[in-house]
Parts: structure tokens; sequence; C-alpha cells
């Protein structure tokens, strides 16, 4: 009787051990405070979370910066959808130009190829994505993406987002963001 009680103590502490160590999800309802700093303008798409998530390939396209400063930029653009230019995950090589932490709680990177053309990266804030598609690699990119420091050189994968024009420092030609970031690799420290 005794040896039993002690093993259902044992095994009862080691679940309990288990839940306290693992990451508990946020749920909505404690997210909510924080929301009231997430942004608004096309939130779902920029987060993931919109209509057509589903329909996005995550097969990542490798592009240099130029090129997705070259695609066509949408007019009008829908206001929970996506369009082409939209449907896809982009991968570039970029080094950083801006690091930013913008005031809907994204962080905002903005990159700059070899040849010059520039492009945004932007990492949101996981209390203003819960209901994100990939959820987990928005939350690793934003990780990774504060540690990042200007003049690094980075390989940044992202949903492809048209923007509109509100003087966002580093923005493509078009427009075009990777946001949300999925994951960013840092390829060397700044030269020195």
């Amino acid at each position: 009787m005794r040896r039993a009680v002690v093993i259902s103590l044992t095994v009862a502490g080691v679940i309990a051990g288990g839940y306290v160590v693992r990451e508990p999800p946020v749920p909505p309802a404690h997210a909510a405070p924080l929301r009231a700093l997430c942004g608004s303008e096309r939130w779902l798409v920029k987060t993931f979370a919109d209509d057509d998530r589903f329909k996005v390939d995550l097969n990542r396209r490798y592009r240099t910066i130029k090129q997705l400063n070259l695609l066509d930029r949408p007019a009008p653009r829908p206001r929970n959808g996506r369009v082409a230019g939209e449907l896809s995950v982009y991968r570039v090589t970029g080094t950083v130009v801006a690091t930013i932490n913008e005031d809907d709680g994204d962080i905002h990177l903005a990159l700059r190829g070899d040849d010059g053309a520039t492009l945004i990266a932007e990492a949101p804030e996981p209390a203003c994505s819960v209901d994100s598609r990939d959820r987990a690699a928005i939350k690793r990119a934003r990780l990774a993406a504060q540690d990042v420091v200007l003049g690094e050189k980075v390989i940044a994968a992202g949903v492809g987002f048209f923007d509109f024009a509100h003087n966002q420092t580093g923005h493509a030609a078009n427009y075009i963001e990777l946001h949300p970031l999925l994951s960013i690799q840092r390829l060397r420290a700044k030269p020195q």
C-alpha cells in the first residue's frame, strides 16, 4: 500500500513538473490587454491570421530584394484577403540597415540587398498574432529578430505582404514586405 502511494505521488509530481517546464499556450483572454497596441491596417493579413492564410504556399521562393521590388503592386488591395504576391513565402539575403520597435509591437527590420534595393521584414508581437497559421515560426523569428544588429547580413524568410505608403524606413519601391517574418538567420557580424 505504501509503495503504491509513493509511486502515485512520484507519477503525479513528474506530470505536474512537466506542465511547469512546458511553455503554456497564450489564450486570447490573456493577450487581450496587449492587443490594444496591435495594428489595424490589414492586420489579419499582416499576422497570417486572415481567411486566405491556408492558400499561402509555405515552400520558400528564393528571391533577391531587387526581384521583390519589381513585383507588380496590386490596386486595390483587399482589406482582409490576399493578392497574388501575398500567396508566397519569400527568402532573401540582405544587410540590416535599420531596426525599429514599432508602436504596434512589431520589430521592423530594413534590409538592403547588395545592389542597393531595400525591403522591410516585420516580426509581429506574438500577443498580436494569436490565430496565426504558423505561430511557432513567428515566435521563433521574433526572438531571433530581437538580437539582430545594424550591419549584420541575414537570410530572412516571410510571407509576402503589400503595405501602403506611410513614410516607413527602408520600404521597397512597390511597398512589398516580409510580414510576418517566419525565420531569420544571422550570417556574419558587422565588419570592423
